[in-house]
């Protein structure tokens, strides 16, 4: 099966004292990608997910390996990535992951070729 790797979060800050990390969190389904038990990879080597919830609207996980202050406050600003399925489509009908759309073709109202998406930004 033919897989891709995608961002889904980068590590923020260091809560508390037990090496828990704060989650820029970079994708639709943090519940399936920071699950405990999920495998998520920092420099395309797999770490566990030992444990995450939410505080005060902002995702904190541990994991595996990270048992202190100091070694979440050596992650801080580490990207987080899933390797996903390269077919893998979302539950919802009529949606798309934004890496499905990058390359696609851009018409304007005449239908005349305007580009083609080069990113999908979230503000």
């Amino acid at each position: 099966m033919k897989t891709e790797d995608v961002l889904i979060g980068t590590i923020g800050r260091a809560h508390g004292l037990r090496g828990d990390v704060s989650v820029r969190v970079r994708t639709d389904e943090p519940e399936l990608r920071f699950a405990p038990g999920a495998s998520v990879l920092i420099g395309g080597k797999p770490r566990t997910v030992e444990g995450a919830r939410w505080h005060s609207g902002t995702l904190l996980i541990r994991l595996a390996g990270v048992s202190d202050r100091t070694g979440a406050e050596a992650l801080a600003g580490t990207e987080l990535w899933a390797r996903v399925p390269a077919d893998a489509v979302p539950d919802e009908e009529d949606a798309y992951y934004d890496r499905q759309l990058i390359g696609l073709r851009v018409l304007d109202a005449a239908g005349a070729e305007a580009g083609t998406i080069a990113d999908v930004l979230h503000v």
